[in-house]
């Protein structure tokens, strides 16, 4: 059984809604978290229908080999540098990003992430398990659905986009300026296509989820960087 676009379509959007909704609080108390949870029930919900409903080509659940963990670490490795050295050496104190560690403070802090203890517990969360439901939600089911109606890098490239999708939400409610939300977000959308990249090089998913929690070490780190002076 091969995936139809009136399943691909909407679920390409549907993160995207669903964060924009709860994180503007389009829809007060239970109600948004209501929307938001659906969401992220949709996250497992899609890969379980797809493992046991859709044939998703020839490449199955990610198997370890070689290849992918050579092609996984070396590029993981390098975003995740890429990110360290470009704050450090570049934006760490750009003006757009003085407000940023106050905002993410607070944002956190409603959820109950007071201090490093949470945030390296929350850290290990997104970097090991978040990162995962990403790839086989973004990659496994919408890049390889996709595959099966339109070239690979077709594929990649809507998969992309709507992975950074609502990646801009965050970084609007973060950023003051428009124009850095948006460069922001396109390059999340390139980093999307340079794991679906990955995924086509080995035929294994395991590449693209190593590189993207390698991407997401440097990202939580970066944060614990900008986060440490609030609380000391």
């Amino acid at each position: 059984m091969k995936p139809t676009l009136n399943l691909l379509l909407p679920s390409l959007f549907l993160p995207f809604v669903g964060t924009w909704i709860f994180w503007h609080q389009w829809l007060p108390g239970p109600a948004g978290f209501a929307v938001y949870g659906f969401t992220k029930i949709w996250y497992l919900g899609l890969p379980l229908y797809f493992l046991t409903k859709v044939k998703n080509s020839s490449r199955r659940f990610p198997r370890l080999d070689r290849g992918s963990l050579l092609w996984g670490n070396v590029t993981g490795v390098a975003l995740c540098l890429l990110l360290l050295l470009g704050y450090l050496g570049l934006f760490r104190d750009a003006s757009f990003l003085q407000p940023v560690p106050e905002l993410i403070h607070g944002k956190l802090s409603a959820f109950g992430v007071q201090g490093p203890l949470q945030y390296a517990a929350m850290s290990v969360f997104v970097i090991l398990i978040n990162s995962s439901l990403e790839e086989l939600y973004w990659r496994w089911c919408l890049h390889g659905g996709l595959r099966q109606h339109l070239t690979w890098p077709m594929a990649a490239g809507i998969s992309g986009a709507a992975f950074s999708l609502h990646h801009f939400i965050y970084l609007r409610s973060y950023v003051g300026s428009l124009s850095i939300a948006i460069t922001g977000t396109v390059i999340i959308g390139l980093v999307g296509i340079l794991f679906s990249v990955l995924w086509e090089r080995t035929g294994n998913l395991l590449s693209a989820w190593i590189c993207h929690a390698w991407a997401d070490v440097g990202l939580m780190f970066v944060g614990f960087l900008m986060l440490r002076p609030l609380w000391t």
